[in-house]
């Protein structure tokens, strides 16, 4: 009996001077357009979700998340078996190898690597991802930025001033630069059951409380199952912040046919 999952995923573009979110989806990276997509895959052998958000630190940041997804997508082609180490250090340096038209260009990076009822999670930066089981929701990643480091540092953020312009800033990320050694990664393996969702996100969902997340679940939910599909958007609240592309993927593993 073959195990099989469903997925939707979301992405929105217009009405920002740069798209720099993007998405892998099933062997297909999105960029830059307002996708609805969904579709029931066999998960017999490795299956890779993945979001990147292109980073502020020079130009190409738009490049570097498109890039990054195309070359993990081409890393599980060539190499299925490389540990995600191995994976984490090839993704730097040929990204740099690529870059060279976009100096400093930067992107964070999360992906789930799925095969039967394992699931992998490696993340670089802001992006989250949250399990839900048993119609509970949870936090499965951790920020890196400033914040945290100094927040797990035992640290208060009114102690520094001088940190108050980056305290928000990423302290883990993919760049085009020769001189930087391969991101911390954060790796972690658990179960995914029958029943069980998962969501990946960029930045522009990440201020969502567990009941909006919960409720954005619901939407996709109703988008993978549907057979005519969807085309308006879901309803998010935007980040006090200001504008950001907002991008989504939810699996949802389905169970045997």
């Amino acid at each position: 009996m073959a195990i099989t999952f469903r997925y939707a995923a979301w992405s929105e573009s217009g009405g920002f001077s740069c798209n720099e979110d993007a998405l892998l989806v099933d062997g297909d990276v999105h960029q830059g357009v307002s996708i609805w997509t969904t579709n029931t895959v066999n998960i017999d052998k490795p299956n890779v979700f993945a979001c990147a958000d292109g980073l502020h630190i020079g130009r190409g940041a738009a490049w570097a998340s498109k890039t990054l997804l195309e070359l993990l997508r081409d890393s599980y082609l060539t190499f299925p078996n490389w540990s995600p180490h191995a994976r984490i250090e090839w993704l730097q340096s040929t990204l740099t190898e690529n870059g060279q038209w976009y100096p400093g260009a930067a992107s964070t990076l999360l992906w789930a690597e799925l095969q039967e009822t394992r699931l992998t999670l490696c993340h670089v930066g802001d992006s989250r991802a949250w399990l839900i089981r048993d119609g509970e929701v949870k936090l499965l990643t951790e920020d890196q930025t400033v914040a945290t480091d100094l927040r797990n540092a035992g640290c208060a953020a009114d102690n520094y001033p001088l940190l108050a312009s980056s305290y928000g800033a990423l302290a883990e990320y993919f760049s085009v630069d020769a001189f930087v050694d391969a991101p911390h990664a954060v790796m972690q393996s658990m179960p995914f059951n029958e029943g069980d969702l998962l969501l990946l996100g960029t930045d522009g969902i990440a201020h969502l409380e567990l009941p909006e997340i919960m409720t954005l679940a619901a939407e996709l939910i109703a988008l993978a199952n549907s057979s005519s599909g969807q085309s308006s958007s879901p309803s998010i609240r935007r980040s006090p912040e200001g504008p950001d592309n907002r991008s989504v993927i939810l699996i949802s593993n389905h169970g045997g046919y």
